[in-house]
């Protein structure tokens, strides 16, 4: 027995659920109601033979439920939001569009394998649920996932200038920005995530920024330009998610309540943000809220309540930027950089480089196919240099390229350390190998310097010839005649190169190619990088 209180003249809606239900069990619903005196009447709706049967329950965008019956194949419709099956076999379910949709089955039926990829729930347990912004879900059951991911995207248009209404749907325990870790109190960060703290003492809403993200619980986000376009992914693991209705995803003070909602609302008498995203304004009639956004409800009456909640100014931050040119004589500062320009022009084959930041990936800064070689040591006439599959920042290398690079070479969040704004100078068996951020004259050093030409050769340098920025040279012994260039796989295969071979050998290009003779350039003979 439910009971409801209804004030004359209003109307009430009410949510119900009878347990312990039995498939072919027919059941009948009555609704009585008492008079102005107390009496109760015998009055009201009896409805008549309503039978149970194994079917399936669904819930639209909007929260409202209906039920239908079971089918071995089945297409989820394209408005639901939440799905939970208690039935015979389902063989087949075809997901909708919307990524959020939860598809829920009970214990002893078998998930199809059409939802492999989609939010599913085995009785009480999904191994991931994949959730993004403005998309609806509805949780059918309470459940435990091994896994959860929520992946909020900035608009292309994101300027910097406004906060977004958000609803988290789980406590998070990590944060991620392009595969890179970040925390909220990051003070390089480029967004923020504020919750409501407080009712002030003047009755003002206050904001602060939030140390911890917990479950179903209403936010504002904003974010500077940078972000525009790109994604945050709040993550967890052995995530608790509880029945749609049953966690009231709210935040109360005295005068007012932040909600939060995981499907689409219509709204009025309450605030919801405005277009500009600096306050939350109070409207008279209905408003659409995307899913999982979050607007404000206050207890005030008409004359004391206030028609907007101002939000706090975004603390963006100046956009730090970088331009390395080869052309120019300027000292590096240290620092984690929003955007970093590197101009230097590579040319096809190789080039000697030396770089104040890192670089792990490298294809995707210089290109298809290139490769950097670090120096290991002289041996006789051999400078001897070995495949490596990343660039070390202040440290000089020689990196191959199949094609020529002559334009900007554009990267984004990028750090500069202190130990790496001189370039390094690497000595070994004599011989050094010294890198250089800034153009100079070979003159200027008191021993003759050698630089690298596209096809390995080592020529010496003219006392007036120029040596660019982000490049490195050699200085080599006295005594050092007839220097050649050998690159390897590994270092254990160093060892004097000894004469061409003859056409019994095996001779590649770069491209794995066979070929019957060395040609000009890089050949790979018997397994090793020669140049010729």
């Amino acid at each position: 027995t439910y009971y409801v209180d209804i004030a004359a003249g209003k109307t009430a809606k009410f949510d119900f659920a009878f347990d312990n239900l039995k498939e072919g069990y027919y059941y009948r619903l009555k609704a009585m109601y008492t008079n102005q005196d107390g009496t109760l009447t015998s009055g009201g709706i009896w409805d008549h033979k309503w039978e149970m049967k194994a079917g399936v329950l669904t819930w639209k965008n909007n929260g409202a439920i209906a039920g239908m019956a079971y089918k071995a194949s089945m297409a989820a419709g394209s408005t639901i939001s939440g799905l939970y099956a208690d039935c015979n076999k389902i063989t087949r379910l075809t997901p909708n569009k919307n990524p959020n949709t939860i598809y829920a089955f009970a214990p002893e039926m078998v998930v199809p394998a059409s939802l492999d990829t989609c939010n599913a729930v085995s009785g009480n347990r999904a191994r991931s649920i994949r959730l993004v912004n403005d998309k609806p879900f509805y949780v059918p059951v309470t459940f435990d996932a091994d896994s959860a991911s929520f992946t909020y995207t900035f608009p292309e248009t994101e300027a910097g200038t406004g906060w977004h209404a958000i609803t988290i749907p789980f406590e998070v325990d990590s944060i991620f920005v392009d595969d890179e870790y970040v925390t909220l109190d990051d003070t390089l960060k480029h967004f923020w995530i504020y919750e409501f703290a407080a009712e002030g003492n003047n009755g003002e809403v206050i904001f602060k920024p939030a140390t911890v993200l917990r479950g179903a619980t209403p936010y504002i986000i904003a974010a500077d330009e940078t972000m525009a376009g790109r994604s945050i992914v709040f993550c967890s693991l052995d995530v608790p998610f509880y029945k749609s209705g049953t966690d009231k995803m709210v935040v109360t003070s005295s005068n007012y309540k932040f909600y939060g909602t995981t499907y689409t609302n219509t709204v009025k008498n309450c605030y919801v943000l405005n277009e500009e995203g600096t306050a939350f304004e109070y409207v008279t009639t209905n408003k659409s809220l995307t899913a999982l956004s979050s607007y404000f409800a206050t207890n005030l009456p008409e004359e004391t309540r206030p028609q907007s909640i101002v939000l706090p100014d975004i603390p963006v931050r100046p956009i730090q930027d970088i331009i390395l040119d080869e052309t120019v004589a300027a000292a590096i500062t240290a620092g984690t950089y929003d955007k970093l320009t590197l101009k230097r022009t590579l040319e096809q084959g190789l080039n000697a480089i030396c770089l104040p930041f890192a670089v792990e990936n490298m294809e995707e800064v210089f290109g298809q196919g290139a490769q950097a070689y670090e120096f290991y040591g002289l041996d006789g006439s051999e400078l001897n240099f070995v495949l490596t599959s990343s660039i070390e920042a202040g440290k000089p290398y020689i990196l191959y390229v199949p094609e020529e690079k002559a334009e900007d070479i554009v990267l984004t969040n990028v750090t500069i350390d202190e130990a790496s704004i001189e370039a390094w100078v690497i000595e070994k068996d004599g011989a050094c190998f010294q890198g250089t951020y800034t153009p100079l004259v070979a003159g200027e050093y008191a021993t003759e310097i050698y630089g690298l030409a596209a096809d390995g050769s080592i020529v010496k340098l003219n006392a007036d010839a120029n040596v660019m920025g982000f490049r490195a040279f050699f200085n080599l012994p006295s005594d050092a005649e007839g220097v050649t260039l050998q690159l390897y796989d590994d270092a254990t295969g160093i060892k004097s190169q000894g004469p061409i071979p003859d056409a019994q050998s095996s001779i590649y290009n770069l491209a794995g190619q066979r070929m019957s003779r060395t040609a000009k350039g890089i050949s790979i003979i018997n397994g090793k990088k020669t140049l010729k």
